[in-house]
């Protein structure tokens, strides 16, 4: 689990910074907008998940008897909240994920229609238009 979460808190890292930048260069769509919202509360939910674990795993390491007992009663409690934050993180997770595969899909549709032989035609046909409107408008 931990694993996962550092991961998947790499790659939100990485995909906030790469819409950060463009946003800086350019305007953001709404859909870059949403993915870059959603790669920040996926790393905060990550991060969160990432703390719950160091703090239970480093309370594990302490060899006092004492301290054992007391971690013991400390990851029951934890754990109820370990496993609501891992919740919010699969479900950050899963909508990153929906987000940036609309994403894709829209842009091959896209290509797809730009690829058609129909919109070949449409830019033929424009180009024919544009030549005749300069040619009526030549003196």
């Amino acid at each position: 689990m931990k694993e996962h979460a550092e991961n998947l808190a790499q790659a939100c890292d990485l995909t906030w910074a790469r819409y950060e930048t463009m946003s800086s260069s350019e305007r953001l769509s709404d859909a870059e907008r949403r993915v870059q919202k959603t790669a920040r509360k996926c790393h905060a939910s990550a991060e969160a998940l990432l703390d719950e674990l160091r703090y239970v795993t480093e309370k594990q390491k302490s060899n006092d008897c004492m301290g054992a007992v007391a971690c013991v009663v400390k990851s029951k409690l934890h754990r109820k909240k370990i496993e609501r934050i891992e919740v919010r993180f699969k479900n950050d997770q899963q909508e990153l994920q929906t987000i940036l595969q609309s994403e894709i899909l829209s842009q091959n549709k896209a290509k797809k229609y730009l690829e058609m032989e129909g919109f070949q035609n449409v830019d033929m046909g424009i180009q024919i238009l544009r030549m005749s409107f300069v040619i009526c408008q030549d003196p």
